[in-house]
Parts: structure tokens; sequence; C-alpha cells
């Protein structure tokens, strides 16, 4: 790592992986930089090196959407086009009520114009005809007051999404998933048990999307297209739509992807998932604790409760948006057919052959480089832009994955839930291994 003070005294911090040319390159409040004073060790593997990089740019994560704004803005990662993308988001119209909504506001506020007016008037047409908003309409809207907008910790989120991009762009493909906050502690539990149950596991830097499962059976891309159709006849189509979410993770590969109800952005915003509520959540928790021993109907019954109360808890405190996911994945694993994980498709999971061959990268590529025109992307004109899907149940950290799960809470208020649930993990492990002993016990003493 180098230092480097620029000519508004703000030190430039470079970080040099010791095996690649590569630098990443960051203004911070100087007050900070010691903070993250990282000296690279050349015999340390490249997990240890991101695990002290990543630890060091998230230590300068400010709690104060401002000062951190500020922050990201130095670090150009809020350059002038992702702001004005930004602004786009936020004003995107869901509905005909937040086009009155925007028109109102413009016209209470004296900024409506002509032009404007015409604007929404062509908007309020798409709505009256039967259509969603589609991509294409963002552009039809004008920011007014970007400050407005810029300073609040959902926005944050999004730039510390992108600074977590900008890493990893180069050696992987990066892509953003999101989901309601109730599932917020789901994915901290099966970590902490995976560490408690498997402690030669390395899961730095990563969140497990689904339960995982022992032994993983492998496979491809390839072979699972293979089997797609066969699966669908089997199950037939309600069947084949709830065990096809079970096998896929819907991400997006284009950032800025804001189709209603189709991209991570939006169900970022509306803090929403395709499964939620209480029932679902509570099976969820059930098939964790049983993947993990649990056979005690009391004691997966009282340890709901007080999963339950701590989610309350959580869910009272963050009330913003909902909670994004960044997977990283190494482009070595996906550019090889015999590892693939990856595939593009349609809105529930079927594969978009458009474009020919759905598990080209080429495509994929010029996505990532945001210079892709999404609205000629497929053929299918409600959903122009690609859809991708990942198997969910091949991601692992062994694969060189990364994933970051992001929210708007506080950096001590984050910790306090983590330990939090580590600390039930712990609770459901000791009973596990307990259980596990009286069993051994009884069938010695029966023998």
């Amino acid at each position: 790592m180098n230092i480097i003070h620029s000519e508004r005294n703000y030190p430039i911090i470079v970080y040099t992986h010791p095996s690649s040319c590569e630098e990443f390159i960051y203004r911070e409040v100087e007050k900070f930089a010691s903070k993250v004073l990282i000296s690279p060790i050349f015999s340390q593997s490249k997990l240890e090196w991101e695990v002290r990089v990543m630890t060091g740019i998230k230590r300068t994560w400010l709690d104060n959407p401002k000062l951190e704004f500020d922050r990201l803005e130095r670090a150009k990662i809020f350059t002038k086009d992702i702001k004005s993308k930004i602004a786009l988001i936020k004003y995107l119209p869901m509905s005909i009520n937040d086009v009155r909504r925007y028109e109102k506001r413009l016209q209470t506020s004296c900024l409506m114009t002509n032009e404007l007016q015409s604007r929404i008037d062509l908007i309020k047409k798409y709505f009256k005809n039967g259509n969603f908003a589609k991509e294409r309409i963002g552009e039809h809207l004008e920011i007014t007051d970007l400050s407005q907008i810029c300073y609040s910790p959902s926005i944050i989120v999004l730039g510390h999404a992108l600074e977590i991009k900008r890493i990893y762009e180069a050696s992987h493909y990066v892509f953003t998933s999101s989901a309601n906050r109730c599932w917020s502690l789901t994915h901290d539990m099966i970590k902490c048990l995976v560490r408690l149950f498997s402690p030669t596991r390395d899961t730095k830097l990563f969140k497990f999307a689904r339960i995982p499962e022992v032994p993983l059976l492998k496979q491809n891309v390839t072979d699972f297209l293979k089997e797609y159709e066969n699966l669908k006849s089997k199950l037939g189509e309600e069947n084949f739509d709830g065990a096809l979410r079970k096998k896929l993770l819907s991400v997006d590969a284009l950032f800025f992807n804001q189709h209603m109800a189709e991209s991570a952005l939006y169900f970022f915003f509306k803090d929403a998932s395709v499964h939620i509520g209480d029932d679902a959540l509570k099976t969820v928790w059930v098939n964790i604790m049983k993947h993990f021993g649990v056979r005690d109907s009391l004691f997966t019954e009282n340890l709901l409760k007080e999963l339950h109360c701590l989610q309350v808890q959580r869910l009272n405190e963050t009330n913003v948006c909902g909670d994004m996911s960044v997977y990283c994945i190494p482009k070595d694993v996906i550019d090889n057919s015999k590892t693939n994980i990856m595939y593009s498709a349609h809105p529930g999971g079927l594969p978009c052959y458009c474009a020919g061959d759905p598990q080209r990268t080429d495509i994929l590529q010029t996505i990532q480089s945001s210079n892709l025109d999404i609205f000629n992307a497929t053929k299918n004109t409600d959903h122009p832009n690609p859809q991708y899907r990942l198997l969910a149940d091949q991601l692992c950290p062994e694969m060189g994955v990364r994933v970051f799960r992001l929210n708007t809470l506080p950096k001590n208020r984050e910790v306090h839930y983590k330990m939090r649930i580590t600390k039930l993990a712990g609770v459901l492990f000791q009973h596990v291994m307990k259980d596990g002993r009286n069993r051994d016990e009884s069938k010695r003493a029966v023998t």
C-alpha cells in the first residue's frame, strides 16, 4: 500500500495485491486513513489479502449519510453519470399515482415547464394503455434537486455495492440481488452454523444463499439445462416453479436495471421478496434447524421465539429499504463451460435463447461495462433487459465466490445483531452436540 497526499490534503490510498498489478485508489478523510493502513504480505494467500483490504475499506464507511456520500464522491464512486442514474431510479414511476405525485410536486414547487409536462403526459399515456413503466420511461424524468435523494441511507447502500463492484470487476463478474429485510438474520445464522459444524471451511467474505448441502453434488449449467425440460414435464407447471426457485437465484448483471418487479433495484427500494411473511420465514428456520440436526420440537419452538423477537427488533431499526447482496464470481469459473453456474433468463427462470446460447459471456461482459442497449438485448418486448440466474446450491467459497450483504444499519448495530445471532447459533450447536452424545450413550446401553 502507498499513501500519496493530494492537493486537497486527502490521502490517496492505493491497494495493490502482491500478485497483481491492479491498483484500487480511494481518497479518504485523513482521520480515517490510519484505520486502513494495510501492509500486504507477499506470503499470504489471496483470500487473506482480500479480507484485510475489505475490512479496511468497511472501516472507512461512515454512518452519517452526507459524510459517506462525500467520501464516495471523492473515491469517484459517485460520478456525475452515476448520480444521474441514481436520480432516475428514485423517480422511476411504479404506478399512475407515482406520476401524479411527481407532477404535483413540480407544480407546487413552481418547477414545472412545458417540456416536463409533455413528458409526464407521455408517461400517463403508457399507464392509460395498460402498460407499466419500462426502463426507457425513466429517461423522460428530469432531476430537480439531487441532494434530496442522494443523502438517504438507501443510496449509500448502492454506493457501497458500486465500490465492491469496482474492486472485483477486473477479475470477477459482479451480480446484485435484493430481498426483504426479514431474511437478513437467516443468512447470518446459516453462516454461523456452518462455521461451528464445519470449522475447517473458510467462509470469509461469503454468505450462503441456500442451506448448504453436504456433500455438494457438483453441477454446471449445461447439465442443469439438460434436466430442465425433463424436470418441467415431471413436476408440472406449478410444482416446477417452486422447485426452480429453490434451485436458482435471480440476479442482475446490469447494476442499474430497474424493471418493475423484475430487478434487484425494484426489490431493494420496495423492501420486497417473492416469498415473505412469518409463515415463510418460520418454514425456513425450521428447515435450517432440521438440516443441522435439531430433533427436539420443544427446543425448536423456544429457539423460534427468540429468533422472532430478534427479527422484530431488527426490523424496527431499519425501515428504509431492503437488503442488497453483491455476488462476485471469478470470470474463469463462468467462462469455463465445465464449471459455469450462470445463464441468461427470462422472468421465472426460463432460459433466454434470444441471442443464442444462454451461457454466452460476450453479452454479459458488455452488460457489466454498462455499454449495452438494454432495450434491444432480448426479443421479449415486455422484458427487454436480460435477467440472469445462478445455480444457488453451487455457490460456495471454495470456488472463489465472494458475497457481500449490504443494509442501512449503523455499523455498531450490525455488530450487535451478529453477536446475538452468533450466540443463538452456539446454543443450537451445543444442543445438537449434547443430543448426539445422549443418543450414543443410549445405543451403548441397549447393546
